[in-house]
Order: C-alpha cells, then sequence, then structure tokens
C-alpha cells in the first residue's frame, strides 16, 4: 500500500514538474482581440496629454485606457519618452482614447497605418487580421 501511495506521489510530483513551467509560458503570451477599427502607429508619449503619432503631435484623450504590451492597464506617465508601436482609436475631437502597445507577435501581423489602407485592404473577422490586396 505504502509502495502506490510513493508511486502516485513521485507520478504527481513528475506531472507538476512538467505542467508548472507550461503555464508559467501560458501566462507570458497574451492573445488579445484588437479593434477593427483601430491603426497602427509609432507613438511617443510626451506627457500625461500629449504625444506624438507617427511624428506629428497629438493630445491624449482625458482618462485614456493604455495597454502595455501584456495587455495591463497602464497610466501615461509609464511610457513617457519611450518610442513604442502601437495600435490606436481615436475620439470625436481626434484624440488618442485606446491605446494598445504592441508585443512581438502582433507586430508580425500586417495592419492598416491609415484610414485610406483599411479602405483598401480586406479584414478577415474569423482570423481577425488584416491582408494587403
Amino acid at each position: 500500500m505504502s509502495r502506490c501511495l510513493t508511486r502516485r506521489t513521485a507520478l504527481l510530483a513528475a506531472a507538476l514538474t512538467v505542467a508548472l513551467p507550461l503555464a508559467a509560458v501560458a501566462q507570458t503570451t497574451v492573445f488579445r482581440t484588437l479593434p477593427k477599427e483601430s491603426l497602427r502607429g509609432e507613438l511617443v508619449v510626451l506627457s500625461a496629454d500629449a504625444a506624438t503619432l507617427n511624428g506629428q503631435p497629438v493630445a491624449i484623450a482625458h482618462n485614456p485606457r493604455i495597454r502595455n504590451d501584456r495587455n495591463r492597464l497602464v497610466r501615461p506617465s509609464a511610457l513617457e519618452g519611450v518610442k513604442l508601436q502601437a495600435n490606436y482609436t481615436l475620439d470625436n475631437r481626434g484624440e488618442l482614447r485606446e491605446i494598445w502597445v504592441l508585443n512581438d507577435d502582433e507586430l508580425s501581423r500586417p495592419w492598416p497605418k491609415s484610414a485610406e489602407e483599411a479602405a483598401k485592404w480586406v479584414y478577415n473577422p474569423i482570423q481577425r487580421i488584416w491582408i494587403k490586396p
């Protein structure tokens, strides 16, 4: 009987040894759905209410929703002075409303940088990717 418990304990320990590192890797990979309406650009946050987007000055909306590359909400001050590749949406006043700092996987997928490009490209809603014509 004690051998069975020892064997079961050993098997459980071996299973946990394999499963726990896999769970840690799964937690570091972020899968998120970026809105079809978002555009991609180079962003530099200058202050809590100002940034440059593709080299042009732009205001940051009051209480923006900014997610880092791990999909955690961050304040604009956490990103000040860093050049980032991001997807973004603008509010009706042309201010940055939502920002997603991109991870390597998201950067590898093509995404339109302007409304004109989006009008020419095809969006696949099942795979949630843009396809260049």
